[in-house]
């Protein structure tokens, strides 16, 4: 081989300007597939099957990889959603867990409010245009005296699929999708 110019070159003809450099050498067989195999002491190609078995392998493990972050981003978005939509009720909580009638407040899947209304004492009721806007939406109310649902609560959850019904006063009592009564 000769050094012209710092470039190394594959000599066959003594030529520079017929002799290829090294570097554009290494592309052509790499790209051909040309390797020099130690074991049987001689130039060999890639068997095709192998490179596409590998290439095939190497996407499925990508999209596999890729779904698997996809799954993990969409969690934490999930989660934080959960978080904030926790803070906004958290939020209109503070305001009427210590009114002395009943206040309920309907929010979207966003936290945004779609009505709120005021109650008596131990209840709030609901005319048939209210009760549509409740359908697969959340709501919070207040219970003064610091009960649990009533049977009107939950009937209400389960008939108009609320995704979250919430009692505050001074605990939190869910009623989630799972139809589970928790207390915070």
């Amino acid at each position: 081989m000769n050094r012209i110019a710092d470039i190394e070159l594959l000599s066959f003809f003594n030529d520079p300007d017929l002799d290829t450099p090294q570097e554009e050498y290494e592309k052509q067989k790499e790209k051909a597939g040309l390797y020099y195999d130690e074991e049987k002491g001689k130039w060999a190609f890639n068997d095709p099957s192998d490179t596409k078995k590998k290439t095939e392998t190497n996407k499925t493990e990508t999209k596999t990889e890729k779904k698997k972050e996809e799954k993990k981003q969409e969690k934490k978005t999930q989660e934080k959603k959960k978080t904030d939509f926790e803070e906004i009720f958290r939020e209109h909580e503070k305001v009427i867990k210590d009114n002395d009638f009943e206040t309920a407040i309907v929010l979207d899947n966003k936290g945004d409010i779609i009505f709120s209304k005021k109650g008596k004492k131990s209840s709030v009721s609901f005319n048939a245009e209210e009760l549509e806007k409740i359908k697969g939406n959340s709501f919070t109310h207040n219970h003064p005296r610091g009960t649990s649902f009533s049977l009107p609560d939950i009937q209400l959850a389960s008939t108009y699929r609320v995704v979250e019904a919430r009692a505050c006063g001074k605990k939190v009592h869910l009623l989630d999708e799972t139809r589970r009564i928790r207390v915070e």
